[in-house]
């Protein structure tokens, strides 16, 4: 594979992350669900459509979500943290 390919894989990936972020946070901030229930299907198509093998397609689709969320509970924690609301 040549780097431009690459690179353009890599573009496309990181859109579709982003375009998916819209969505997750809204139904998860709105109805109060898991950003995971989501997210983990979602990252299951997108793996599938880069080819990922299928032995590690909802491993890593976990993974990656989980991933997620603990970068985002950690900001949670400290935010209500600095405002004492813990």
């Amino acid at each position: 594979m040549n780097n431009t390919l690459l690179e353009i894989n890599n573009i496309y990936f990181i859109f579709l992350m982003m375009a998916a972020a819209v969505p997750v946070g809204f139904f998860a901030g709105f109805f109060g669900i898991g950003g995971g229930l989501i997210s983990v299907p979602f990252l299951f198509f997108v793996f599938e459509a880069f080819n990922v093998d299928k032995d590690y397609l909802m491993h890593l689709s976990v993974g990656t979500a989980f991933s997620i969320t603990i970068l985002t509970a950690t900001a949670s924690v400290l935010t209500h943290r600095k405002y004492n609301a813990v």
